[in-house]
């Protein structure tokens, strides 16, 4: 019967308080639609869109007296799941919309596999900005170059945070501020925010490496004027490279935990902040209990 099917529209009216948003419409006949309105509980009865294609009803209830921040999407068919690196690019100016077509289009094992590349190339320029480095910070990088293991490990350590980082996240996310809690699907869109995390952490790694290239930080009341003025440059633009960088990173990556549990921006960057920091810790305190190169991820 037709009435037991449902139409997708991103367009929802409500003439009693003016509420718009998307959602399904119970297929109603005559080629119209009915819902009830999130906001007031209005029966909003409007014409489905021309070419409009009823589905069967998700399998979850679809609740629309809920107050969702994507209302909609999480009763959305998912397509087949696919790498998509255009909203991969997308997302440097449209998060929003290219977290929302990620949520549709992708999965974790593809979500995984940019992490594991990316953070393979991410260890690779730590090595090198260490290996370059070794004079100013008094590091001896030998075991790293020659054995290999150090940098295997810090590889090993940078995916075990980015992990705990997503379980993090998706606990605090509905466990403080009631989001949905999805795992996976925060993994999975986060680990789109990871090649750009480490982008910019490399770029942040080469503006020290070319900003306190010739100085010993180990010996600073040594130094002359000359290298004084130059460590003190280098600081101002290595800490505006960190705010402007990692700033934009904490965005997208809030929006994309905001995608994912269904949760306002201002939580989901509070959520993102104290998970770094959990997930950050970690790879400190193992950075330095086993010496690690520097570190691109957290």
């Amino acid at each position: 019967m037709e009435e037991q099917y449902v139409v997708y529209v991103h367009s929802i009216s409500c003439s009693s308080c003016g509420y718009r948003g998307s959602g399904y419409l119970r297929t109603a006949g005559d080629g119209k639609g009915e819902t009830e309105c999130p906001r007031c509980g209005y029966k909003i009865a409007q014409q489905l869109p021309p070419h409009h294609v009823v589905q069967i009803p998700p399998a979850t209830p679809i609740d629309h007296a809920h107050h969702s921040y994507y209302p909609g999407l999480y009763a959305m068919p998912k397509y087949n799941p696919k790498l998509n690196l255009e909203s991969l690019v997308k997302l440097i100016y449209a998060p929003r919309k290219s977290f929302t077509t990620l949520y549709l289009t992708t999965d974790l094992p593809r979500a995984m596999a940019l992490v594991i590349q990316f953070s393979i190339l991410g260890t690779l320029a730590s090595l090198f900005v260490t290996v370059s480095m070794a004079d100013v910070i008094d590091y001896d990088a030998s075991d790293a170059l020659v054995l290999g293991v150090k940098a295997f490990f810090a590889w090993v350590l940078s995916i075990l945070g980015f992990l705990i980082f997503g379980i993090v996240t998706a606990a605090i996310a509905k466990g403080i501020f009631g989001g949905r809690g999805e795992r996976t699907m925060t993994i999975t869109l986060t680990g789109y925010c990871y090649p750009w995390l480490i982008i910019v952490s490399t770029i942040v790694l080469l503006v020290f490496d070319y900003g306190f290239a010739g100085l010993n930080l180990s010996d600073s009341e040594h130094w002359s004027q000359e290298q004084l003025d130059q460590a003190v440059l280098g600081a101002v633009v290595l800490v505006a490279t960190v705010v402007v960088g990692l700033g934009w990173v904490l965005w997208i990556t809030g929006r994309a935990v905001g995608v994912a549990n269904d949760i306002s921006m201002s939580e989901s960057v509070l959520t993102s902040i104290f998970s770094a920091t959990i997930s950050g810790l970690v790879y400190f305190v193992f950075s330095e209990l086993f010496q690690l190169p520097l570190g691109v991820s957290f």
